[in-house]
């Protein structure tokens, strides 16, 4: 009775997706048959030379998106206190992009693709003790690696390490129509895994990818809430 799983599988498939800025003049113009594919965006005077190319936002190719959405909890009571232990996470089966040739390219753990970093799998879990007007809890982010751009000077592919934080939160509701909260962010001041291609695709940024991992540190944070009655 004190268990609780939640399992959502989901699949997705979007036609017409949005292309920002529209395809690359390089992908219009790549050969005669793109040229022809393509031809509704490129304006032409009568001898056939090229006027301009469109490039505003063009409902174009698929997406195909497929995966498990899982939530658990437990929660039992211990000679002092009651635990509970809390999990959810996401797990791709599928995340694919249409190419502009018809191909498809897989977009999940890869460094450079077109709609950001998609982890295969992640989750958060949590453990929370209660004892009387207290409630401690612990929490574990974690995130499955990715593979990595190649390194600038040796041309070698790498793998970006998994990237876990913890945070702590305590609450005190001892105080009728108060609650006092004391917690960090990032408990143990885990900086971002190394990236290669941060550098270069986050421009002002090197060394970590902003998508993936939080270079602030350990954040500290305290509260307090007063309900009405």
């Amino acid at each position: 009775k004190d268990l609780s799983i939640d399992l959502d599988s989901f699949w997705i498939y979007l036609k017409n997706q949005i292309v920002v800025g529209g395809l690359p003049v390089g992908t219009i113009l790549a050969s005669a048959a793109s040229a022809t594919q393509f031809a509704s965006f490129v304006t032409r005077d009568a001898n056939g030379n090229i006027v301009s190319i469109t490039q505003t936002n063009q409902n174009l190719f698929k997406s195909e998106v497929s995966g498990l959405d899982m939530d658990l909890k437990y929660a039992f009571n211990l000679p002092v206190g009651r635990m509970r232990l809390l999990g959810n996470g996401t797990y791709f089966y599928k995340y694919a992009i249409q190419n502009p040739n018809g191909s498809w390219t897989g977009q999940l753990d890869q460094e450079v693709n077109t709609v950001g970093y998609v982890s295969r799998f992640r989750y958060v879990a949590s453990v929370v003790y209660d004892i009387d007007n207290f409630d401690f809890s612990v929490t574990q982010n974690w995130q499955k690696k990715y593979h990595d751009g190649p390194s600038s000077f040796t041309q070698v592919n790498r793998e970006v390490s998994a990237y876990d934080t913890v945070d702590a939160q305590v609450n005190w509701t001892g105080l009728q129509q108060f609650k006092f909260t004391l917690g960090a962010r990032n408990l143990f001041d885990k900086n971002p895994p190394y990236s290669n291609y941060a550098g270069v695709n986050n421009n002002f940024v090197g060394g970590y990818d902003l998508s993936y991992g939080n270079p602030v540190g350990r954040f500290v944070y305290a509260s307090a809430t007063f309900y009405l009655k």
